[in-house]
């Protein structure tokens, strides 16, 4: 895939933010897990495969105040994840562990307002999704296909951006010092981002 220049930086690629989701997801999955276990609010997966518990299975997933409760706990872990990580890691531990990086739209990195309020912006979705569930299993449908939506906009994104990174006006890129010329300086500056 040839490399896609963003003021001097070079933006990561979409297999490199699929990696680092899936890298994430393991980290925070494990986390959320364990908390939800401990509170009772989760599924042992285990169960999933005894088919007598199967109808327990399904009211402790159905619940609304478990969904609540799983909300918030998504909410906060996802908020303090972001809040520690950015500062230090200058993104993620998915980011960190393939060597990239989010920046601002003005290259600064971000502070740790701004990567709780990016690591909320990517869950908001499917937090609403799961809520949803306890109006109408055909809203949650609904805010399911525009959490997909919202997740997968980077496929034909031409700066590989999600809807979040657009919202939080941030790129992904590969952490390294940029090349500063007088050309991207002036095209990328002047550009109106969103």
């Amino acid at each position: 895939m040839k490399e896609k220049p963003y003021q001097g930086y070079t933006l990561a690629t979409k297999g490199q933010r699929f990696l680092v989701a899936i890298i994430n997801g393991i980290l925070l999955g494990i986390v959320t897990n364990i908390i939800t276990q401990v509170l009772g609010t989760s599924i042992n997966p285990l169960d999933t495969f005894d088919f007598n518990k199967l109808n327990d299975i399904q009211e402790i997933a159905r619940d609304p105040t478990n969904i609540l409760i799983n909300a918030a706990i998504a909410i906060v872990l996802h908020a303090l994840y972001g809040y520690l990580c950015y500062p230090n890691f200058k993104g993620t531990l998915g980011h960190k562990a393939l060597n990239i990086k989010v920046i601002n739209a003005d290259r600064t990195t971000l502070d740790a307002k701004q990567g709780a309020i990016r690591e909320l912006l990517k869950i908001g979705p499917s937090v609403l999704t799961n809520i949803a569930l306890i109006i109408s299993a055909g809203l949650q449908g609904l805010i399911a296909l525009g959490a997909l939506i919202y997740s997968i906009w980077l496929l034909w994104d031409e700066d590989y951006q999600n809807l979040y990174d657009k919202i939080a006006k941030t790129y992904v890129v590969v952490d390294k010092e940029p090349i500063i010329t007088q050309e991207n300086t002036e095209q990328n500056f002047t550009s109106d981002t969103i």
